[in-house]
């Protein structure tokens, strides 16, 4: 991350197929913990314990592989059963930019992205010349600062609250219209 966003705390998660480019991806920040989980079924179920209280997920494909882009939504349905949707946003990165031209089209992405609500955003990367891996760690900051802000503004309403000293006492079935005093005195 940029020397700007230093001291952030974010549970991020790498979801993908094995061999799209995770580890590149976190390699670039060496000291910022990024959970990641290989693509074999045999991890599939710690992924979802992962997952849970993650603020952000990177959702990785290859840009060369279509089985891969493919796999995206069996990734994305994990988080959406593990991860609440207002706690974690998805963030979905094609990988290998630099190792040819995509066989993703721009229109498979959008309607991926159109489908599932839960994706916040969309780069392509490429870990070997550093592609948007800034922009990505910059992103996740500028947005979960963002809705930490939006979080906080909300206010606990009284609506529905009742003071104490209005509770009926249960042990002597005194209301408060009585002009008996309640449990609290």
């Amino acid at each position: 991350m940029s020397k700007k966003n230093e001291g952030v705390d974010i549970k991020v998660v790498m979801l993908g197929d094995s061999g799209v480019g995770k580890v590149g991806i976190n390699s670039k920040y060496n000291n910022t913990v990024v959970d990641q989980f290989a693509g074999q079924e045999r991890y599939d179920s710690l992924s979802s314990f992962y997952c849970r209280h993650t603020n952000v997920a990177l959702v990785c494909y290859s840009v060369i592989e279509e089985g891969t882009f493919q796999n995206v939504s069996k990734w994305v349905h994990k988080l959406e059963t593990s991860a609440p949707a207002e706690d974690c946003f998805i963030i979905l990165v094609g990988t290998k930019s630099d190792l040819g031209k995509s066989v993703i089209s721009e229109r498979q992405v959008e309607e991926f992205t159109s489908s599932h609500r839960v994706v916040f955003k969309h780069f392509v990367t490429s870990s070997k010349d550093g592609v948007n891996i800034d922009v990505i760690f910059d992103t996740i900051v500028e947005e979960f600062e963002k809705r930490k802000a939006k979080n906080s503004e909300i206010k606990p309403s009284n609506v529905g609250l009742v003071p104490i000293s209005q509770l009926q006492n249960p042990s002597n079935n005194t209301s408060p219209t009585s002009g008996k005093k309640g449990c609290c005195g």
